[in-house]
């Protein structure tokens, strides 16, 4: 580590056991071991290192979704689950939206939500439906549901045939 890495990760240290007090040096070791992981996978992140488990799809053995864009001009349609609650049991990245049919030519804009909120957490548009992958790397929670809605430049309720990469 070079002095700026080995002053940050110190820093970071400190600051943990500042609001942190291990009552036993297995405890302590087990802290610091704790940050330093998380200081190394958000190097990685942000040095484009991430390495993670194999790549998932769901539904997997199985169709897509159909997502249904509303009746109006960029007016979102109803919320189709892609994930069900219970789904995928571990914590999870969504590396890419895949869409594998479309009803019709034009723009597309797709909103992924999840947990029981439906909170959103990617927005992407594509024209005539392409494989989207994600930009910014967002945790899922275990057993949370994912939905998605759908607008489309033409309205007229446009469906969009559609599954989702993920890993672990």
């Amino acid at each position: 580590m070079d002095g700026l890495a080995s002053k940050s990760v110190l820093d970071r240290i400190e600051a943990f056991f500042a609001t942190n007090t291990p009552t036993t040096l297995a405890a302590a070791v087990a802290a610091v071991k704790a940050v330093v992981d998380a200081i190394q996978v958000t190097t990685d992140l942000l040095q484009g290192q991430h390495i993670s488990n194999q790549t998932k799809v769901y539904p997997t053995l199985a169709n897509g979704v159909l997502v249904t864009g509303g009746a109006g001009v960029w007016v979102l349609g109803a919320s189709a689950e892609i994930v069900p609650a219970n789904g995928i049991a571990v914590p999870f990245y969504v590396d890419a939206l895949e869409c594998t049919t479309t009803s019709g030519a034009g723009q597309f804009e797709i909103v992924l939500y999840h947990g029981a909120a439906d909170t959103e957490f990617a927005r992407f548009r594509t024209s005539n439906g392409n494989r989207m992958t994600m930009r910014a790397v967002k945790k899922i929670p275990a057993n949370d549901k994912i939905t998605a809605k759908l607008a489309t430049l033409a309205g007229g309720a446009q469906t969009m045939t559609t599954n989702i990469s993920y890993h672990p």
